[in-house]
């Protein structure tokens, strides 16, 4: 009882808190905190829930918090913070209602042109793991505890070519003793990795990987009271191929070795295919059976799925996944999500699963929609456990997003740095008014409907033009209307005479859709040896550093001054306006000189 009124009493919490941050959130003044995921409040029947050695049918209901994400960029990285609570309540079974948790933190840093590091961590606390949905190696409710660490440094040799030294340190630890044979585990894999990967051209890639692999067990006995020895090292090396043959339609092949105990070879392909409305994939992995959260490759980054996560060491999982995402119309979407897998080398015999999702949504505005939901995660008894899981779950929910300018999506494709703070749009407020008087500035939108779907911002100066930003709504991303955009923007700028279209710094893959050949921006300082080098570049240093404080300080004052002693940057562009139609609106020189 106690525990059901505490529970109550944090929902309500929980649900206050939310009133309040909501509004604060979305303020101008707080730019960097965001709700990047949407408020999703859920009820149904669960049947077979597995309680103990017994399973019991229950109404429950599932409330999921937005996920809560403080995100700070800079100019040469960004560092953000997450975190999304869950609450699971079930109507006669209280004991079995839960507070759910998960965070993060990812960070990155671009130290030179070459040379950037990232790192990130992900923490997981549940006591029913299988709500997840996310492994094909499936537990009876318990504490369940998972901590997944991930170091990168990575080297562009080249803009085709890059190197990437990364570690992963994955912890899980569970137990449950009030199943037949208690279930329990507390391991943690370290991993050290070495990546090469290089890009032919816009359509295909090859990488390569190699991996060290360490387990270590914090149990001293296993499940049937033997002594836990310690686990043999483990290589894996494979390779892997994409091949864009249209950009609609993506082949993904890996394959390697292992060599451990067992020595075995590992594979996966992937086929997915992009239509106007869904995107479908499907595909085959075979792979190592992972202790956490490991990056894994093939389908299995697809469906979602870590296929025989959590299992003994020395034991290969087969995996196959099918998936639809998309809509039926402008206002219904539909997910249906199917994986079968099979772990093998788990005492001579097998471990079998299915996982199947069903989630149909209606959106009844942009921020707000309902849909209904049907899942069932399924595993045969095994060694590991007597007991067979089979699941059943029917839901109906509400899901409300609170911004629609912040989403995960946006923030884990890097975001941006060009209009993250006040003054750096400011400072493209009077910028953008003086490119419009010199006649440089391009301003593209692209409008379905009436409403607008893209927009792309860029500069025509002499026989150039620069593509700066771009964006569209994701409404619409199915559509590829940020592709549409980039494509008018670049035959009007062909309309009015430009000989170069210029990507500027990045190398994101969309833009490869576009470029025939990229270059490397360094800057190359050389200063004498000793003592003078030493201080020279001392006061290069200083230099710097007041430049950019006189920037913030005297910034409206310099630009005034440096246009009225040295007129304009250059001489403007021929072309008053660039090419309209009826969808897509450019703007050029339109005031008064």
């Amino acid at each position: 009882m106690r525990e059901v009124q505490f529970m109550n009493a944090t929902l309500v919490t929980m649900f206050l808190f939310l009133c309040a941050a909501g509004a604060w959130a979305q303020e101008d003044s707080v730019p960097k905190f965001y709700f990047t995921t949407p408020l999703d409040l859920q009820s149904g029947r669960e049947f077979g829930v597995l309680d103990g050695t017994r399973k019991v049918d229950d109404t429950t209901v599932l409330f999921t918090a937005p996920t809560f994400t403080l995100w700070k960029p800079t100019p040469r990285g960004d560092f953000s913070l997450t975190y999304e609570p869950q609450f699971e309540f079930f109507a006669h079974y209280g004991h079995l209602s839960s507070w759910n948790h998960q965070a993060g933190f990812k960070w990155g840093y671009k130290m030179t042109p070459r040379w950037s590091i990232a790192a990130s961590d992900q923490f997981v606390a549940t006591r029913d793991n299988n709500l997840r949905f996310d492994s094909a190696f499936l537990v009876p409710r318990g504490p369940y505890k998972e901590n997944a660490t991930y170091l990168k440094l990575n080297y562009d040799l080249s803009s085709e070519t890059h190197i990437k030294v990364h570690f992963d340190n994955a912890f899980v630890s569970f137990r449950e003793d009030h199943v037949t044979r208690p279930l329990f585990f507390s391991r943690l894999t370290n991993t050290y990795g070495l990546t090469a990967e290089h890009r032919f051209n816009p359509k295909s890639k090859l990488t390569g990987d190699y991996a060290y692999l360490r387990l270590h067990s914090f149990d001293k006995y296993d499940q049937s009271g033997f002594l836990i020895a310690p686990s043999t090292p483990t290589h894996v090396a494979a390779f892997t191929y994409d091949y864009n043959l249209t950009p609609r339609l993506l082949f993904e092949v890996s394959s390697g070795y292992v060599r451990n105990a067992i020595n075995s070879y590992v594979v996966s392909g992937l086929v997915e295919k992009r239509y106007n409305r869904a995107v479908i994939s499907g595909g085959f992995s075979r792979y190592l059976s992972y202790l956490g959260s490991p990056a894994t490759p093939g389908i299995q980054a697809i469906s979602g799925v870590v296929g025989g996560q959590d299992l003994p060491p020395n034991t290969i999982n087969d995996s196959a996944s099918f998936r639809v995402r998309g809509d039926v119309s402008n206002r219904v979407g539909l997910e249906v999500t199917l994986v079968g897998t099979r772990t093998t080398g788990v005492q001579g015999r097998n471990i079998e699963g299915m996982l199947a999702k069903l989630r149909v949504t209606y959106k009844l505005a942009d921020e707000r929609a309902v849909f209904c939901s049907a899942q069932i995660p399924d595993q045969n008894a095994n060694p590991i456990l007597p007991e067979a899981i089979s699941r059943e779950g029917i839901f109906v929910g509400i899901e409300y997003t609170f911004s629609l300018r912040a989403n995960n999506r946006w923030i884990e494709r890097g975001g941006s740095d060009a209009f993250h703070t006040t003054g750096h749009v400011a400072f493209h407020a009077e910028f953008t008014a003086r490119a419009l008087r010199r006649g440089w500035l391009r301003l593209y939108v692209l409008r379905l409907d009436g409403k607008p779907a893209s927009a792309l911002y860029g500069l025509r100066y002499g026989r150039t033009f620069y593509f700066y930003q771009s964006g569209f709504d994701p409404q619409y991303a199915r559509h590829s209307v940020g592709l549409v955009t980039m494509g008018l923007a670049i035959k009007s700028a062909l309309e009015e005479g430009a000989e170069e279209y210029d990507l500027l710094h990045g190398d994101e893959a969309y833009k490869f859709h576009w470029a025939r050949e990229s270059c490397d921006l360094a800057r190359l300082e050389l200063s004498p040896p000793g003592a003078r080098g030493l201080c020279f570049r001392a006061m290069t240093g200083g230099r710097r550093l007041a430049r950019g404080w006189s920037r913030r300080v005297f910034r409206k004052r310099a630009a005034d001054n440096l246009e009225t002693k040295n007129g304009p940057l250059g001489p403007a562009s021929s072309a008053a306006r660039p090419a309209e139609n009826e969808n897509c609106v450019g703007a050029a020189a339109g005031e008064e000189h």
